[in-house]
């Protein structure tokens, strides 16, 4: 069902020259995917954490990243790159996965 969203906006929404990054959480109980955690100082503390890319103009989501645990991100494409200033951290490697065309 995600991957289904996903692509249909990257199809679908051709984005302006301003890009948000944030990230929000969604009620989600954990069952039958990995990656429920508990953070306190959201309005929704308990459920999934989802980093989303949306159009600045339009204000349409067109991708996004769901947070599925440490181990499993630290698998995820562009970790542990090199760069001409150092390793790609996970702020970085998060930023890239998610406005990558």
């Amino acid at each position: 069902m995600w991957e289904c969203y996903r692509v249909q906006m990257v199809r679908s929404v051709q984005p302006s020259y301003i890009l948000c990054l944030d990230e929000c959480m969604v009620k989600w109980l954990g069952r039958g995917m990995p990656g429920l955690i508990v953070v306190p100082r959201k309005l929704t503390p308990m459920g999934l954490e989802i980093h989303t890319v949306c159009d600045g103009l339009s204000g349409i989501m067109i991708n996004f990243e769901i947070y599925e645990g440490k181990e499993r991100m630290e698998k995820k494409e562009y970790m542990g790159w090199e760069s001409p200033f150092g390793a790609i951290g996970k702020s970085t490697a998060l930023t890239l996965c998610v406005t990558k065309p």
